[in-house]
Parts: C-alpha cells; sequence; structure tokens
C-alpha cells in the first residue's frame, strides 16, 4: 500500500512522517546523562503505533555519527523465541559486534567466547528438570504391554534419579566456582567498553510478541548477566500484555512493581492526541490524520481527502487507536472497486464511508448493531466516543453526528420534503436507503482482521 522506508537514513524528513527526532534526542540526553551504572530503559506503546520504526531510525541515526560514541544492536525478541536460552541469543549478538569490530574489540573476541562458554554451560545444566511418575500405571495395569513398559520406566527412572543426585551434588559444590564465571563474564563486558572508549547500546525490539518463558528469562538474564556499566538496554514493549505475561508465568502478583525492578525509566512515543486544542493555534491535526494523509499522498486514492480522512482520523483518535488500525481503514478504501466510495459527492456521504470504514476496522461487531439499528443512536455515540462533551471539537465532528442522525431516521421518513431538505447531502445519489447500508453490503464480505 505504500512504499517501505529506508530505515537506514535514520530520522531524515521522508521517513519522519510524525517528526520523531526530537524524541530521539530527548532519549539520547537520558542515555548521556543518567546516573545509573547500569542502565534500563523501555519504550512503552500499543502495538501498531511505530516503535519498531523509531528504534530501527534511532540505530541508523546513531551509526551515523562519525565517529560514533556507541555500538548499537538490534534484537527482535519475537523472531528469536525459537531458541531454548536466551543467554545464548543474547552472548551471539555481542559477539557479531566483536567479531565486525575493527578496532580495539577485536582482541576480546576469544576471551569473550571463552567466558561466555562457562557461563551458558552453567546456565545450560541449571535449567534441566527432571518429572518422573508411574501414577498412571494404577489404572491400566491389566494390561501386560504397559507393566513391561512401565518396569522399563522404573528402572530409567531410578538411573535419572542417580544422575539427578550426582547433578545436585555437582551443583553445591560448584556454586562458588558459577558465581565467579559470572562475574568475570560481566568484567568483561566492562573492560570491553573501557578499552574500545565506546557504549553499547542494547535494543531488543517485540519483547511482548515473543514466547512468555523465553520472553521473562531473557528480561532475568538482562538484569543478573549483562546489566554492567557501558551497556545499556533499550526494552521495546506493550508495557500491559507484558504484565499479562508475568502474571501467566508467576500468577496473580504486582506484576507492574515487579516489572520496575528491571527497569529504571520508561518512555512513550510522542503523538499528537484526538486534536488537542492550544490557545494560539486552534484544533491541532493529529499523528493519526498525518499519518492518512501521508499514505493519501503515496497511494493517490483520493484528491477529495479533507472530510474523508478527517472524519476517519477524529473516529480512530477518539476511540485511541493505533497507526497499524489507520492503514487497515485506508487499505478498505484502496481495494473498493467502487467509485461511488472514493468520489462521493458531499461531506456527508465522505462522514458516512468513514463511519462505517472504521467500524469495519475497529469492531464489526458495533458495526453490525449499528447497521441494524440494535443498539439506540445514544448507546452508539458512547461506544463510539462521539458522546464527548467538549467546547473544542472538529468541524467533522458535527458532520458526523448528522450523517449517524440520517441513517437512524425510519426508512418512511427519508422521502418527507422537510427531511429532505434538512439532510439534502444525503439525498441526491440514487441510494435506496441511507449510505451507511450500501457502504456496509459493498465491505460486507472483505475483512484484514
Amino acid at each position: 500500500m505504500t512504499e517501505k522506508p529506508d530505515f537506514n537514513q535514520g530520522f531524515n524528513n521522508q521517513n519522519d512522517t510524525f517528526r520523531r527526532q526530537p524524541f530521539y534526542e530527548q532519549v539520547m540526553r537520558v542515555v548521556k546523562n543518567a546516573p545509573e551504572e547500569n542502565l534500563v530503559l523501555s519504550l512503552d506503546d500499543n502495538w501498531g503505533n511505530g516503535k519498531t520504526s523509531f528504534v530501527k531510525m534511532m540505530k541508523a541515526e546513531i551509526e551515523k555519527e562519525e565517529p560514533s560514541p556507541y555500538n548499537v544492536i538490534y534484537f527482535d525478541a519475537f523472531e528469536n523465541d525459537y531458541q531454548s536460552d536466551p543467554f545464548i541469543s543474547l552472548t551471539a549478538q555481542f559477539y557479531s559486534l566483536i567479531k565486525k569490530d575493527k578496532g580495539k574489540l577485536k582482541p576480546f573476541l576469544k576471551r569473550f567466547v571463552d567466558a561466555s562458554v562457562k557461563v551458558g554451560s552453567s546456565l545450560l545444566i541449571g535449567s534441566v528438570k527432571a518429572v518422573i511418575t508411574t501414577a498412571s500405571a494404577n489404572f491400566i495395569n491389566g494390561d501386560k504391554a504397559v507393566d513391561a513398559a512401565i518396569g522399563v520406566a522404573k528402572e530409567t527412572a531410578e538411573e535419572m534419579t542417580d544422575e539427578l543426585e550426582s547433578f545436585i551434588q555437582k551443583k553445591i559444590t560448584s556454586a562458588d566456582e558459577e558465581k565467579s564465571d559470572i562475574e568475570a563474564f560481566k568484567k568483561l563486558l566492562s573492560e570491553m567498553h573501557i578499552e574500545s572508549n565506546k557504549k553499547t547500546i542494547f535494543i531488543i525490539d517485540e519483547l511482548d510478541r515473543a514466547r512468555p518463558d523465553y520472553a521473562l528469562d531473557l528480561l532475568e538474564k538482562v538484569k543478573h548477566l549483562f546489566s554492567v556499566s557501558g551497556v545499556i538496554f533499550l526494552l521495546v514493549m506493550n508495557r500491559n500484555q507484558f504484565e499479562k505475561s508475568i502474571e501467566q508465568r508467576y500468577g496473580k502478583i504486582d506484576s507492574r512493581t515487579y516489572l520496575n525492578k528491571f527497569i529504571n525509566y520508561w518512555l512513550n512515543l510522542p503523538k499528537k492526541r484526538a486534536y488537542e486544542y492550544t490557545p494560539h493555534n486552534g484544533l491541532t491535526e493529529t499523528t493519526i490524520n498525518d499519518h492518512l494523509v501521508q499514505i493519501n499522498k503515496k497511494g493517490g486514492m483520493t484528491s477529495r481527502n479533507g472530510v474523508l480522512l478527517k472524519s476517519l482520523s477524529y473516529l480512530l483518535d477518539i476511540n485511541d487507536c493505533s497507526l497499524r488500525e489507520a492503514e487497515r481503514c485506508y487499505a478498505l478504501l484502496q481495494i473498493t472497486s467502487d467509485p461511488r466510495m472514493i468520489n462521493g459527492t458531499s461531506d456527508g456521504y465522505l462522514a458516512s464511508l468513514a463511519i462505517v470504514l472504521f467500524l469495519k476496522v475497529w469492531s464489526p461487531t458495533v458495526l453490525n448493531e449499528f447497521i441494524q439499528k440494535k443498539i439506540t443512536i445514544d448507546e452508539f455515540y458512547v461506544k463510539t466516543g462521539l458522546s464527548i462533551h467538549s467546547e473544542h471539537k472538529p468541524v467533522v465532528h458535527t458532520i458526523l453526528l448528522n450523517a449517524i442522525e440520517y441513517h437512524y431516521l425510519p426508512l418512511e421518513n427519508l422521502s418527507d420534503e422537510s427531511v429532505r431538505k434538512n439532510y439534502r447531502q444525503f439525498t441526491n445519489s440514487g441510494y435506496n436507503e441511507t449510505p451507511m447500508h450500501d457502504f456496509y453490503q459493498q465491505l460486507q464480505n472483505l475483512s484484514l482482521q
């Protein structure tokens, strides 16, 4: 639908649609000036609001500086959660960084591998779990074949028990050695920072989308093994979703407090929200509106983008929708084959189309209730946020209300001359019913869910 941005260019005018370079500069001030030696930041926002785009541009922007005072690692946790141990995932990223370095990090390569192998071996052995049970034998012991299998299982269990006891003994006697290996590993990471005179910014993206056990193990490894002076972590997540993963693993704990033990500062992407009002500029355009306008410039689907895109962005904004949901609405507009849906002759028709597009993506259930009038007009206003009370509302708010009121008129009233006069923007296109019904029919078999 749109050209893929070239994130390697950093925050240039073409890529930085939402003008987030000042936010990047704010993040870098935190990186430079925060008093904590072991710094962990988190970029928290809803899915589809551009977190990945931002951190990829951030990486490129840092690397553009010559000479750069930072090494930067980008790691997608979701793409790598097939691996069993996050420690291996993280050390592999550091290994690649050292291997590619043409400066002072190169001599650290063998030492880093040796230190990583020692720690990784201890962690791998420590994660072994043996669960031995023959409880199922109680209700199937009439089967001789099963009895024989259980006999073998008991012998195997005895052997595993011996090995388990040996393993526990080894863990007890080598505890000090393991602790020493971990300290040596962390010290080596700090030495690399001092020798290269560069800090390492380690960006971990999609943490909330990764397998929950992998993501939580990764978080704990960051805290206990990699949190050293000279290494800054930026964890990218939807906090609410990640807290659910914590509760899934640990039960009903205070997941917010638990997460704060690992993270020093929380960051949020800046966005212009639902038509904020300023005394000097009046109602400002929102981030979602800017995004839709930008998409429309590239897609060229409609030259009349005023009421249609403003109505659509307003509905998306007041319902706290994401940029990705805005893109889905525009995609539905783009794939329709009926030119009437794009080239409507009045503001009323364009607002009606915006309502149906929005509901199709945001809540097909509410769309069905609305079209079939299974909810009252007041209930619809409440559900969609259009019941907001504010003296500062965009013009499209009134246009949307008129479109909805016309939709809720009884069909027998549509031929009334006074109604036709009051709602003339809806009565001149030849639709049998209200435009909502026609748009609904055209989109009924389409879905981007």
